[in-house]
């Protein structure tokens, strides 16, 4: 059995001690706040309450009782199927979750701790594993989402593509993308960085191709199977569009400034001032760290590989142009890792 490194170690001594700060966070939230606000989604007076609210509560119905609504088929499987799984040992639908969540959050820190140290180095590693252990969206890591998860796999599928071992970066994009749907992606700046490693720059270099490519196609074909998987469910070719379509995401295809006039009409439409007041701060939040991001994203142009500009550029255009409000831009950049690297 292979020893665990000293610098392992420290990375997981950071990222527990973050979950400790978080978890205690949560739950002084929890007791000032819940009543006001979540107590529609409580699933009961316990710990695991603070972790299963919003799009957890899906999560979970879909694991229980697989995809019984219309609405379910904007959620991918593998979250879902693996709380299944682990509720067979555990006997308990939200503690599986939540063991999952937190567990893939540690093997996400070790792998970008590696890719960093790959990078630019052990001293700059660490500073990243501080940024993703104590960044704001860093909560949904220990929640009933599939952020954990996803952003596991994504890291793993970048490391082993920059090592140039193929399979394995293949494998971990196939289930990226059977995940999030975003997660079929990744194709673009992997495909990237298959032809700048056999140095494919122009056509009669063609013939450096190697059969190993065929692992990269794993990622759109793990996208493909959940949307033949939904296909056998529904016998509705256009299930998941329509799903992810319904209002009640805020998921179409928008311009940037129709997405900020929504979100400044959600705000006003508040039912209350505490929900006025609240939404003030999730999007004012969001914004500023949007612009930040935007602005980091300019700034990592000189310090960035090709690869990761690609794929943070692609999560950029989807935040801004598919979601119909800036919301969850914070929960939706915490998988974007190459911004822990700046």
């Amino acid at each position: 059995m292979k020893k665990i490194s000293n610098e392992i170690k420290r990375v997981i001594l950071i990222t527990l001690l973050s979950k400790v700060f978080i978890w205690l966070c949560g739950y002084i939230g929890w007791q000032f706040f819940h009543s006001i606000i979540f107590t529609s989604n409580c699933i009961n007076n316990s710990f695991l309450q603070i972790w299963t609210t919003w799009d957890a509560s899906w999560y979970l119905l879909i694991a229980k009782s697989g995809y019984v609504y219309s609405l379910t088929f904007a959620f991918f499987p593998l979250y879902p199927f693996l709380i299944r799984l682990l509720s067979y040992l555990t006997n308990n639908f939200e503690l599986s979750g939540f063991l999952i969540s937190n567990f893939m959050s540690f093997i996400a820190a070790i792998y970008l701790f590696k890719i960093v140290k790959l990078e630019y180095g052990s001293k700059i590693a660490y500073k990243s594993i501080l940024y993703f252990s104590l960044f704001p969206g860093s909560l949904f890591l220990s929640a009933l989402y599939a952020e954990s998860l996803f952003a596991t796999l994504l890291i793993v599928s970048f490391y082993y593509a920059r090592k140039g071992e193929w399979w394995k970066s293949g494998i971990a994009g196939f289930f990226s993308s059977m995940t999030r749907p975003i997660g079929f992606l990744i194709f673009i700046p992997l495909i990237y960085e298959y032809f700048k490693q056999y140095k494919i720059t122009k056509l009669n270099k063609v013939f450096n191709i190697k059969k190993n490519i065929l692992f990269l196609l794993l990622i759109p074909l793990g996208f493909a199977l959940v949307l033949g998987y939904f296909y056998t469910l529904s016998h509705d070719s256009f299930i998941y569009i329509n799903a992810v379509g319904n209002p009640e995401w805020n998921i179409r295809l928008e311009s940037p400034w129709t997405t900020l006039l929504n979100s400044i009409k959600y705000i006003n439409d508040s039912d209350s001032f505490i929900l006025y007041e609240m939404n003030i701060l999730t999007f004012g939040f969001n914004y500023i760290f949007l612009i930040f991001f935007i602005f980091l994203t300019i700034l990592g142009k000189k310090y960035l590989r090709n690869i990761y500009m690609i794929f943070i550029i692609i999560n950029i255009l989807v935040i801004l142009f598919v979601f119909s409000a800036l919301e969850d831009s914070i929960r939706f950049s915490i998988p974007v890792f190459p911004f822990f690297m700046l």
